[in-house]
């Protein structure tokens, strides 16, 4: 019996098997090109990410700079009122001093309406002293916005408070 089976088999050819299937031919490139532009799109928005703290942390330091060369004016404008005529000046607002001038003994008012700090000039704009201190409202040269600094009342004259608030033009 084993010998029929075998010629009965031979009889039929060789064994073949099943081919492959070849619907499955190029899913390898569009795989490589989908996985590229995934990678593609997230590092942009990491680069954006990166430019956009870059440009925060820069404005941030120009806002700081900014303070600090106002901060440097009203100490300026402060140190120009060390005489007698001067200090009698600093109790009147910005709008009297031309009247007052000449009560406080104070050749030149004016002297007060300007000056220079480090390399940046400073233009007063407003004076308005109180009980409690004074508002110093400044414009540094070149800018057009104007800035408000709050100053206390000190034994020799006025100091400056913290905090500092941009006024419109």
């Amino acid at each position: 019996m084993l010998p029929a089976v075998a010629s009965s088999l031979m009889r039929r050819g060789p064994l073949m098997l099943p081919q492959p299937r070849h619907a499955e031919k190029g899913f390898v490139l569009p795989l490589a090109i989908g996985t590229s532009l995934v990678l593609l799109l997230g590092s942009a928005s990491v680069h954006s990410l990166a430019l956009h703290s870059h440009l925060r942390a820069r404005s941030s330091w120009q806002d700081q700079e900014r303070q600090d060369q106002l901060r440097s004016a009203a100490m300026a404008f402060l140190g120009q009122t060390n005489t007698p005529a001067q200090r009698c000046l600093m109790e009147w607002p910005l709008a009297q001093w031309p009247s007052q001038a000449a009560h406080c003994g104070a050749n030149d008012a004016s002297k007060l309406n300007q000056g220079q700090a480090g390399s940046h000039r400073w233009e007063l704009l407003d004076w308005q002293p109180s009980a409690q201190g004074a508002e110093l409202q400044l414009r540094l040269g070149g800018s057009e916005s104007v800035s408000s600094l709050s100053l206390s009342r000190a034994p020799d004259g006025f100091q400056l408070r913290d905090g500092l608030q941009a006024v419109q033009p």
